[in-house]
């Protein structure tokens, strides 16, 4: 079966377009995408003849392979075999070609056609745009302003210009204003400086009023430096006996370190009521130097028994060493003549007792890692054998040695002796 195509003209492809588009306006912007659009035609036709050539060519291929088969029947020789199958292979060839042929035409064709759609796309877009901008040209001309609105504008612009010039004009006013407060407020902050000054200078006259008076006072209650010697001189005396007392006491026993009574010294005394023998002594010689003069003192009135007591420790807290009592003095009176002394007193044995805390800490860390270390020796003394026990242990296996060797001769020796008594009988 012969198929047959009918011949397209070049002529009435290319008023194609125009009849498509023959309801459509002319537009302007058209006029490339037309020629566009009929190259493509154009392509398009040249394809569909090759395609018409290859298929005449196929079926003249094919008359001819029949012709051949017909002619070439009767014969039976090899040689005409070989080349009924070179005509075969080339009809196959033939055939293939035309398919990778008709394949191409197909995907042109698709690409064809994609292409015009994108054509007629761009065309339709360009014609919206064209429409679009008429509408805009149409309203700019309707919405033209008229001469009176301008004119009503510029007065307006006129009115709000003064308005600023007004507004700014009184902002200039406000500043220089703030300027003159803030002057003023400078002003008022020296004077307070100065006022502040003036009593930090008044609070230190009348500290130094304050301690020339309390010096005066403690001046006069030493009525003249005969009595004043006459005292120091007892309470030395009274000092070296109280320390040789103390030198034998129970509770001084823990400050025999001090050879001498050059690195010992005492910083407060004591509570009145003190049961040893330290606290009791300083009860009883207190009012002999402390009470006013020609005045009958009772010592057992100052006792109290509501008084707690102070213990072994509490004393011992109590001692420095002279040359820091020397710096901790010198310290006062240099830089804190107005604080209390009892109050300066307080605070040289918190700081006294923080020190000794700390040194207790590590004493007590120091004895607990020697005591550790002594509990693991003991251990390891109970543990290992005494040396008597491990030179008994040697001695006892050289004579159970000797033992076995003189055994082993004896049981040797009997034997030899049974042997050679056997003849005899």
């Amino acid at each position: 079966m012969v198929m047959r195509f009918p011949f397209l003209d070049v002529v009435a492809l290319s008023a194609l377009p125009v009849m498509l588009h023959s309801s459509r306006s002319p537009s302007p912007t058209c006029c490339v995408d037309a020629s566009e659009h009929l190259k493509v035609l154009v392509e398009l036709t040249d394809c569909k003849e090759k395609y018409y050539r290859l298929g005449a060519d196929l079926r003249q291929l094919k008359l001819r392979a029949l012709e051949t088969a017909a002619k070439t029947s009767h014969k039976n020789s090899m040689g005409e075999d070989n080349q009924q199958q070179q005509q075969q292979q080339d009809l196959g060839d033939a055939l293939g070609r035309h398919e990778t042929l008709r394949h191409e035409f197909a995907q042109f064709r698709r690409d064809s056609e994609r292409r015009e759609r994108l054509a007629q796309a761009r065309m339709d877009a360009l014609v919206q745009d064209l429409e679009m901008a008429k509408a805009y040209v149409d309203k700019i001309e309707q919405a033209k302003i008229s001469d009176d609105t301008v004119q009503l504008l510029r007065r307006q612009l006129r009115d709000k210009s003064n308005d600023m010039d007004v507004v700014v004009e009184e902002n200039q006013v406000l500043r220089e204003d703030l300027d003159r407060e803030r002057a003023r407020r400078k002003e008022i902050e020296r004077d307070c400086d100065k006022c502040r000054t003036r009593v930090q200078e008044l609070q230190i006259e009348l500290a130094a009023h304050k301690h020339r008076h309390r010096r005066i006072n403690d001046d006069g209650d030493n009525d003249d430096e005969e009595a004043t010697t006459g005292v120091l001189s007892q309470l030395i005396a009274d000092n070296k006996r109280l320390s040789a007392l103390l030198m034998d006491t129970a509770e001084f026993a823990r400050f025999r370190m001090h050879e001498t009574l050059v690195g010992a010294s005492y910083v407060e005394r004591p509570p009145q009521d003190n049961l040893d023998a330290w606290g009791r002594l300083v009860s009883e010689l207190l009012p002999r130097y402390l009470a006013p003069k020609n005045a009958v003192t009772h010592p057992t009135t100052l006792k109290s028994r509501s008084e707690p007591t102070s213990s072994g420790m509490d004393e011992e807290l109590r001692w420095v060493p002279s040359h820091v009592l020397h710096l901790v003095r010198s310290f006062q009176r240099r830089h804190c003549p107005t604080v209390s002394p009892h109050l300066f007193d307080t605070w040289v044995l918190q700081l006294h007792k923080g020190w000794h805390d700390r040194c207790t800490t590590k004493l007590r860390h120091v004895t607990e890692r020697h005591r550790k270390r002594e509990a693991e020796l003991r251990r390891q003394l109970q543990h290992t054998t005494p040396y008597d026990a491990v030179v008994h242990t040697r001695e006892i296996e050289r004579l159970r040695q000797d033992v076995l060797d003189l055994t082993q001769k004896l049981l040797r020796g009997g034997k030899g002796g049974g042997r050679a008594s056997r003849p005899n009988h």
